[in-house]
């Protein structure tokens, strides 16, 4: 994604400056926009987001709470119970819910598991022929609201890592990212036996 908008720019460089700080002994949290300009279903959203604890898990849940129809999730690394929670009490009020993951990602993972047993449509990719990775990290509620960036679903983006996420309601941004994960889901396959893992012993 590339933006002119003069406020992203500045969230950016202040967030880099925050990184650059913490090396040299700086604290606290990361930047956060100062404003939530982004509207979504009677909620507010802001431009940008960073990790770690910079709440972005919490963004999420809130996004996938507030959509009534659609929600489409193409990402890499997914291990956040919260979010998968999430999404199956979403798929039981009826809203449509399908989730491209990365093979490899899968088989370890046991949120993911937990989708599968409850209905969640999944598709499993290995990146374009086979020969890498389904890498992307974007969710597109309703078809109205983009979530994009290096952030996995995973304790360790929301608490350790340094991480970022733009969320747009842009009408073209929003089909282009839906245009994308058209492409994914009609590559992708379902999962087979040994894509997803054990279930953990009590």
């Amino acid at each position: 994604v590339f933006k002119t908008d003069a406020a992203l720019i500045e969230g950016f460089t202040r967030n880099w400056e925050w990184m650059w700080a913490l090396e040299k002994g700086g604290v606290g949290a990361p930047p956060a926009d100062p404003l939530r300009p982004v509207a979504f279903s009677g909620g507010k959203y802001p431009r940008y987001a960073f990790s770690p604890q910079g709440g972005v898990e919490d963004l999420l849940v809130d996004a996938i709470g507030r959509s009534k129809s659609t929600i489409d999730i193409a990402i890499f690394s997914f291990y956040s119970q919260r979010v998968a929670d999430a999404l199956i009490a979403a798929q039981k009020r009826k809203v449509a819910v399908r989730l491209a993951a990365d093979t490899g990602q899968t088989r370890r993972s046991q949120a993911m598991l937990a989708l599968s047993n409850a209905g969640v449509a999944l598709r499993l990719s290995a990146g374009r022929g086979g020969a890498g990775v389904m890498h992307h990290k974007y969710a597109l509620f309703d078809g109205a609201l983009l979530m994009s960036g290096s952030y996995n679903f995973s304790q360790n983006a929301e608490l350790y890592n340094f991480e970022n996420d733009l969320f747009t309601a842009a009408k073209g941004e929003v089909a282009a990212f839906g245009g994308e994960f058209a492409v994914i889901w009609a590559q992708g396959r379902a999962p087979e036996p040994g894509d997803l893992p054990a279930p953990k012993s009590l």
